[in-house]
């Protein structure tokens, strides 16, 4: 039995509705999760007795080779709870410390970390209805313009808070595989079109209405709070992936409505989750955050999700870019919603009655109608911000607006013409990703079938030898007259330079690529130089996996000066 990791979930999580220690163990040969945690649990029990420690919840859950234990605990002795799960794990190893030892140690830890006044706070917020926001830092009442914060170590007593006007503020949650950043764009976008102040969170930063306050994969629990304490902020958008849920839990535990765009294989292998239907049940967190009054905004098109939206929950509208199917048709004419794509319109279906929104070609992220992954990706927004009761016009406009500037999206799915020859930039990144950006690739293509087609990418070296293979495989489907592999520097991760670029060489040459029409390059700036030198007017670049951005635009700057 091997401690993998021992941290806090500070709020909505995988195993329970609260905050809690969570430790996670890889079981060695023979030994058995239900043992372990039943062990487990009997060395808290005895811990917390000598402590004087109230009984404590606890879940547990197995996967293959290993097991996640949770014990809950006050928010305000969360260290404390890890080293009592740790000292709990070594007793069922056989290796603990003196028991009295421990719980000296523990005390002084409790006692270090006890905050009474944010317990009392809490406590006070949670009679009143009022939002409550913390970390190690500092405690929130309310939410963005309708908030306040201090100081974790000076907090007033609950007596000495003017509660009027601390409330809440829309909240809609944002999470799936692929698509969830140009979704909480289009969101946000659509928001401001309605007159309202959006804060969001994404991979690329966190924006309030429109401006970036802080640049980063900021997806995490960190970038919830600081849009949920923003003054401005009347309306927030929080794309979240799964490492900030695995990681911390949700920040809040409700909200208005939650999007899940679609589930596919990526990350897998982290906190026990290894499959796919392990991915959508902890990015389903988010639907269970959703109020009983609220939507949840799931993909139709996904078995995954289809089969989530039938768990007990709010309310579900459906989106597809499929013709409807038999259960999708009874869905709405038993008076359920669906945002679809139906003879090449964007429609809103509510109660059986059908409304067309806006032409799918016309919308400008769509690009004439090619990318079609976009096309879902305005149909969840539109469906997400009618959940929390915009109007159609404020959609229309948002959707309309979207897409015409590069700024619009930066790094995803971005089309523009270098001398002729068109360059798609884009995340895609996983092979659920890749043929959607290569299925767009072809659609501009196919009115020139001299034009040819030269695709770019790399891969981080934490993913499994499959996912890499997997890659290559998508990228072989849309028959590339050239591919350049590349290094992604600084996502090594443990493999050898250039590991990765070497198996999905082989993988690609096993699969009929010519080796003559495969190269290799250190970065994106050599393999996007090689690129132009290759090109003639009317061929098509699609430079996947794009990380550097501020350096490829330099040398496409350079390149213009040159010409």
């Amino acid at each position: 039995m091997e401690l993998r990791d021992s941290r806090r979930l500070t709020g909505l999580n995988l195993l329970s509705g609260r905050a809690g220690a969570v430790a996670e163990v890889r079981l060695g040969p023979g030994e058995d999760a239900d043992a372990i945690a039943a062990s487990w649990s009997e060395a808290v029990d005895e811990l917390i007795t000598s402590l004087g420690w109230p009984r404590v919840e606890r879940w547990s859950r197995s996967w293959s080779g290993g097991v996640t234990l949770l014990m809950d605990a006050p928010l305000d002795a969360l260290y404390a709870a890890t080293e009592i799960n740790e000292w709990a794990l070594a007793r069922v190893r056989g290796d603990a410390p003196r028991l009295e030892d421990t719980a000296e140690a523990i005390r002084a830890s409790i006692a270090h970390e006890s905050n009474p006044a944010m317990m009392a706070l809490q406590a006070a917020a949670a009679e009143r209805n009022v939002p409550f926001v913390w970390d190690d830092d500092e405690v929130s009442l309310g939410m963005g313009a309708k908030s306040r914060t201090w100081e974790a170590a000076s907090l007033p007593a609950p007596v000495e808070v003017d509660w009027e006007g601390l409330e809440a503020i829309p909240v809609v949650y944002i999470t799936g595989t692929n698509g969830k950043t140009t979704s909480t764009r289009m969101t946000t976008r659509i928001l401001q079109a309605a007159g309202m102040t959006p804060g969001c969170t994404s991979s690329d930063g966190v924006v309030v209405s429109g401006v970036e306050v802080e640049r980063g994969d900021w997806t995490g629990p960190g970038a919830a709070r600081r849009v949920l304490r923003h003054e401005d902020v009347n309306v927030a958008v929080l794309e979240t992936a799964r490492g900030g849920i695995l990681r911390r839990g949700l920040v809040l535990d409700t909200c208005d409505a939650a999007l899940i765009t679609n589930i596919a294989s990526d990350h897998l292998g982290d906190y026990g989750v290894l499959t796919k239907e392990d991915m959508a049940e902890a990015k389903g967190l988010v639907c269970k955050a959703v109020k009983p009054t609220g939507r949840r905004v799931l993909n139709a098109d996904d078995p995954l999700l289809v089969k989530l939206g039938q768990a007990e929950g709010a309310p579900v509208t459906w989106f597809t870019t499929t013709p409807m199917s038999a259960w999708l048709e009874a869905h709405v004419e038993a008076g359920g919603e669906a945002w679809v794509l139906e003879d090449g319109w964007l429609s809103r279906c509510r109660g059986g009655a059908r409304e067309k929104i806006l032409e799918a070609r016309a919308l400008p992220s769509s690009y004439g109608g090619t990318a079609l992954h976009n096309v879902a990706n305005a149909l969840a927004a539109a469906a997400l911000c009618d959940a929390i009761g915009v109007d159609l016009k404020a959609i229309k406009t948002g959707l309309m607006d979207f897409g015409s500037e590069l700024s619009d999206n930066p790094g995803r799915c971005q089309l523009m013409d270098h001398h002729g020859v068109q360059l798609l930039l884009d995340f895609g990144h996983n092979p659920h990703g890749v043929r959607a950006i290569l299925r767009m690739a072809q659609g501009l293509l196919a009115d020139r079938p001299e034009a040819r087609l030269w695709v770019s990418l790399g891969q981080a070296g934490d993913r499994g030898d499959e996912d890499i293979l997997s890659l290559s495989e998508a990228v072989w489907e849309a028959r590339p007259d050239q591919v350049s592999l590349r290094e992604v520097v600084g996502y090594e991760r443990g493999r050898e330079s250039g590991e990765v670029t070497e198996m999905m060489r082989a993988k690609l040459e096993s699969l009929g690529q010519p080796s003559e029409a495969l190269t290799v390059h250190e970065d994106e700036v050599a393999s996007i130089r090689a690129a132009l030198h290759w090109a003639r007017p009317g061929d098509l670049v699609a430079h996947l996996v794009h990380l550097q951005r501020d350096a490829v635009r330099a040398a496409l700057n350079e390149s213009s000066s040159s010409a």
